[in-house]
């Protein structure tokens, strides 16, 4: 069906990922990508666990190699964290906003983002010149990369643009930087994927794992590392 936008964040977080700069003046990082939205919210930011996780099988179902979350503070569920690895088992990488209480989520955990799983990337937001946000969520053990998260221009409904904070922005770099990688190796497993993303940070005075930003040069490189696969 259709999918209406009423709150534009959706779409702002799309264009981040995969805008077509022919149409406009956004480029999102991965351009070639296919973006499946997929709405289990109101436009008031309100959802259900169990539509998400619906929604994210439905997502694994149909191909898809990456999931966006840029949602979170949801209480801790199984059911969920059963669907992270589930997909993560069919090869689905799943990016997620860190959340913007400003907390230590060791200490304060949120939801997906404080899961912590081997098959996900909790994503942090930084500012422009390479500091923590102040609203940004942290954590040495589950916050695993920053990613830009402040005055982001992208892609908004009715045909316009518009800045937005937020690790949703975030998030959706990290996403974005993964579709690309994915592209370089179809073959490579979502942990090879997080793998170079995560080696490949450019470091910075940030309270998460890697002590580092996003960097999609040298992840590319990274990923590149791994044989490409064999022709039949």
């Amino acid at each position: 069906g259709v999918v209406n936008d009423g709150s534009g964040h959706g779409t702002h977080v799309s264009g981040v990922i995969a805008a077509d700069s022919s149409a406009g003046t956004i480029r999102g990082l991965a351009q070639g990508a296919k973006i499946l939205p997929l709405d289990f919210m109101t436009n008031d930011g309100s959802g259900n666990i169990s539509d998400a996780i619906r929604a994210m099988y439905y997502a694994a179902s149909q191909g898809a190699k990456v999931i966006n979350a840029s949602w979170g503070g949801a209480p801790c569920s199984s059911t969920l964290q059963k669907a992270i690895t589930d997909i993560g088992a069919q090869g689905v990488l799943f990016v997620a906003a860190a959340g913007n209480s400003g907390v230590d989520i060791e200490a304060e955990p949120e939801y997906p983002a404080a899961f912590g799983l081997p098959t996900q990337i909790t994503v942090g937001a930084s500012t422009s010149n390479d500091r923590m946000a102040i609203f940004s969520n942290y954590s040495y053990s589950l916050v695993n990369i920053m990613a830009p998260g402040v005055g982001i221009w992208s892609t908004y409904p009715g045909n316009s643009t518009q800045s937005m904070n937020g690790t949703s922005m975030a998030s959706p770099f990290v996403a974005g930087a993964a579709a690309v990688l994915f592209g370089a190796r179809p073959n490579a497993t979502p942990q090879q994927v997080k793998s170079a993303l995560l080696a490949s940070v450019d470091a910075g005075p940030f309270q998460v794992e890697t002590r580092g930003r996003l960097n999609l040069r040298k992840a590319l490189i990274e990923i590149q590392k791994l044989p490409e696969a064999v022709k039949p």
